[in-house]
């Protein structure tokens, strides 16, 4: 299992990440004085989900420090930017400053998240995840979301009493041949900016977009790697 998750993720991620040695095989030995991973802490409910998956899914996790985590039980929480560790029934939480990438397994769906420190460099930590990984072009989406106080007015009897919260998700794509990492917004425009063949444009002509149909934007990045490589 071990050299299956390496030899992995080494094929859909490199160069961000090197392989890794096992930390320790009873990972409940992280949790006291590791300072990797600690109980996580509770927070005022919310109105919607702040973590990516609905469900918890099986995982592995590549540490900055040369370790890794595997079989495990993982997610992971936008609004508290930290891994989720399923130990026993118990959450814990790992931040992404300790972490080079992790894998999500969802029955047959793997979902492969990097450090967003080999993406923007210059800003906050977080976790990203990996959505295409081109010959030219790699396609990577950050999770963002806005919270939303509760702004209940007694008086007049308006507004809400809970914490709300809207997802505000982005995209970067990095150019492999200049390693040019730039924001990427899914429009006609965007796509077509990436399109070195000229080909792209025709074939957007009657295509209305849907910025939340992921399955599509992939489909188009696909397409964008058949005509350049032509």
């Amino acid at each position: 299992m071990k050299s299956t998750c390496i030899l992995l993720i080494t094929l859909f991620v490199q160069p961000f990440i090197v392989s890794a040695q096992l930390i320790d095989r009873d990972p409940s030995r992280l949790v006291t004085g590791s300072g990797i991973m600690n109980t996580r802490e509770v927070e005022p409910e919310l109105i919607g989900k702040t973590e990516v998956f609905v469900d918890f899914g099986k995982g592995t996790i590549f540490f900055k420090n040369g370790g890794l985590l595997e079989n495990t039980t993982i997610n992971y929480d936008i609004n508290r930017n930290t891994l989720l560790v399923l130990l026993n029934k118990d959450e814990f939480e790992v931040k992404p400053e300790n972490v080079d990438s992790a894998i999500f397994t969802q029955g047959e769906r793997e979902s492969i998240f990097i450090n967003s420190r080999f993406v923007v460099p210059e800003e906050k930590e977080v976790l990203m995840q990996l959505l295409y990984n081109g010959v030219q072009y790699k396609l990577i989406k950050e999770f963002k979301i806005e919270v939303f106080e509760p702004n209940y007015n007694e008086l007049l009897n308006v507004g809400s009493k809970d914490y709300v919260i809207a997802r505000m998700d982005r995209y970067y794509t990095i150019d492999n041949a200049t390693k040019e990492t730039n924001k990427f917004k899914y429009n006609k425009k965007s796509l077509i900016n990436l399109d070195k063949s000229n080909k792209l444009k025709g074939d957007l002509k009657m295509e209305i977009i849907d910025a939340e149909d992921e399955t599509r934007l992939l489909y188009w990045f696909k397409k964008l790697e058949d005509y350049n490589s032509n």
